[in-house]
């Protein structure tokens, strides 16, 4: 009996002295997360879209020197439309006359994305925990956003299939993202998450030869800024040591 009370307390201590370790020691860690992210927008972007929804997939790679390597592809969408590009084509009363000659159902979104490559700085600031702290992003990608237009069952052909595309404002170009926030990564992996804000520049332009309610082509440049809060749920994959696979 004391030999094996014995055995298990020498483990128990062990496996806490490995867990100690992972928590003091910065090491190397790729992770993915998932986040959604609520953002107003700015410049040029303010004047067609309202505020929109933001949900993103990141990969990265945590290095034992605390510096951060990731990508991030995002898909943004919305229903605050507040440039009216089909007003030509509407009745008075905002209405579309669908193929029955009848009011058509009928709406209009915010749809677009981005994808950034970044690099990153993970600052320890509480605690032991080396893995975790505030951290800084700095990324490099692409923007683009265009006004869908949906309608039942297509019985509105004005804004359909090709048609749409006459009103749709396409638009995408090079962007910049900056973030700020913090990133938890436990010990005992089950509590991984961050939260921060996200700032993007979107350097863009339109690239319609064609629209049919300004009659001329939409290739301007413009300046697109997106401001947000994120937050990301983290799922790290970090390799165990024989040891650490046994004792857990």
């Amino acid at each position: 009996m004391i030999k094996e009370t014995i055995i298990a307390v020498a483990l128990f201590g062990s496996s806490a002295l490995t867990g100690q370790r992972y928590a003091d020691s910065s090491t190397f860690i790729p992770h993915i997360s998932a986040s959604y992210a609520f953002q107003l927008p700015g410049g040029d972007m303010a004047k067609r879209f309202g505020w929109n929804s933001n949900i993103g997939l990141n990969v990265d790679f945590k290095l034992a020197n605390h510096l951060v390597l990731g990508v991030q592809g995002c898909y943004i969408f919305g229903s605050k439309v507040e440039e009216n590009t089909i007003q030509g084509i509407q009745t008075k009363q905002d209405q579309l006359i669908n193929k029955f000659g009848q009011y058509g159902l009928w709406a209009k979104f915010e749809r677009g994305g981005t994808f950034m490559g970044y690099i990153g700085y993970r600052l320890p600031a509480f605690g032991s925990n080396q893995n975790s702290g505030l951290e800084l992003r700095l990324g490099l990608g692409y923007m683009i956003h265009k006004i869908k237009f949906d309608n039942e069952r297509s019985s509105v052909p004005q804004i359909d299939g090709e048609y749409a595309k006459l009103y749709d404002r396409l638009t995408h170009g090079y962007s910049t993202m900056q973030y700020f926030g913090y990133t938890h990564i436990s010990s005992n992996g089950l509590t991984n998450f961050n939260i921060g804000l996200e700032f993007h520049q979107g350097f863009t332009k339109g690239k319609r030869d064609f629209q049919a309610d300004t009659q001329s082509p939409y290739l301007g440049n413009r300046l697109d800024l997106l401001y947000g809060i994120r937050f990301g749920w983290i799922i790290p994959f970090r390799s165990r040591t024989q040891q650490e696979y046994y004792l857990n």
